[in-house]
């Protein structure tokens, strides 16, 4: 079972395409859990659209009081019941084949986690010629030259 774990926060303007987009996977997602940490804009409303419009797909959870990024994501982590759990953010836009690249990854049994990169796109994503992890000056060469790492490592 596959599993996708997202936490809101006031993200009503972001929505849209960041679901359609899961919803979009080439190889189809079990379920969606939403936190959702005291929206005041609309973003449980439209939530609750995606739920009735994709019976048994969407669960949405309010927390009762704020918990933070960190916390929201604990929560909607620990309500999932995926073997395999994706994190997305409330403004992510996943291409079509996210989800069946990074399962084939779990084709080798030493592999127990995998992470993506992410390209900076601006409101129209179009790219803006950067990645998420490049920004962050995370190296894959250092990955590669780790020992632990180096024979795990396979971009795509």
């Amino acid at each position: 079972m596959i599993s996708v774990a997202i936490a809101t926060f006031n993200g009503a303007e972001y929505l849209q395409p960041q679901l359609d987009s899961i919803l979009a996977q080439s190889v189809a997602v079990d379920e969606i859990v939403i936190c959702d940490d005291n929206s005041a804009d609309g973003t449980v409303s439209i939530l609750e659209n995606y739920q009735k419009e994709h019976p048994g797909k969407f669960r949405i959870f309010r927390n009762p009081q704020n918990l933070g990024c960190a916390g929201n994501f604990e929560k909607a982590l620990s309500l999932c019941s995926g073997d395999i759990i994706f994190l997305s953010d409330q403004d992510d836009v996943w291409k079509v084949d996210k989800v069946e690249k990074m399962l084939k990854c779990f084709e080798l049994p030493q592999i127990l986690g995998v992470y993506s990169d992410s390209q900076v796109v601006n409101a129209n994503l179009e790219p803006l010629g950067s990645t998420h992890l490049e920004i962050r000056s995370f190296s894959h060469a250092l990955l590669k030259t780790t020992p632990q790492f180096k024979n795990f490592i396979q971009q795509f």
